[in-house]
């Protein structure tokens, strides 16, 4: 059974990583000619990886190593490079180059490389919806597929349920009361008339058990 992802979006782009968002600081993932672009230092770090400089002849570049991959890259080229060898040994063997579209840039003190590229160089996948990303590694997919779990992510961080989203004749039912919590509701609830009501701000919506139709501030 494959697992389910539901995703709750905020203006920008979010990345996370076993469940918890990546935090960037003064260089954030931009979007460029519809491909995301990431900052490698930041991203890299927040996997557990670790970079170091590369000086070529008339070049800038970095070697990241995450898990037991190494990508090297230069600044301006419009290819990289990756080994299977893990740590410093991927300085003392053939690296495997690949061709980009585009020249890889340098910019807010980090080296800006296209989210898919990366991904696919270093045995990453990616579960997307709108602006928010979800890195998964190779065998976090297979346990995916095989547990059927349905994931609800809010801003990059997932929910913890006390009661597990269900498929129910072919539709999805998650516990409410979690979801409003989560964006900061005050939810009550009526036991006599099975009533959910939930409020942030100047927003109050009403769910009456049994009843399909939900009221927004009395609509």
């Amino acid at each position: 059974m494959l697992s389910h992802t539901f995703v709750f979006a905020d203006s920008g782009i979010s990345i996370s990583y076993n469940g918890s968002k990546i935090n960037y600081d003064g260089a954030y993932p931009e979007v460029e000619d519809g491909e995301i672009m990431i900052p490698l230092k930041a991203t890299v770090t927040a996997l557990g990886g670790s970079y170091q400089e590369l000086i070529g002849p008339g070049q800038k570049g970095m070697i990241f190593y995450v898990k037991e991959k190494a990508l090297s890259v230069f600044i301006g080229s419009k290819s990289y490079a990756v080994s299977d060898i893990p740590g410093p040994n991927a300085l003392f063997v053939k690296l495997t180059s690949y061709d980009l579209e585009k020249e890889i840039l340098e910019k807010n003190n980090d080296i800006y490389f296209p989210l898919k590229t990366f991904c696919e160089a270093l045995g990453f996948g990616v579960k997307q919806v709108e602006n928010t990303i979800e890195l998964l590694e190779a065998n976090a997919q297979e346990d995916e597929a095989d547990n059927g779990e349905i994931k609800v992510i809010l801003n990059g961080e997932k929910l913890a349920f006390d009661v597990p989203p269900i498929i129910e004749g072919g539709r999805t039912l998650v516990p409410m009361r979690k979801i409003f919590e989560a964006f900061g509701s005050t939810v009550d609830w009526e036991d006599s008339s099975k009533t959910i009501t939930a409020s942030l701000g100047d927003i109050v919506i009403i769910m009456q058990i049994g009843n399909p139709e939900i009221i927004v501030n009395d609509k």
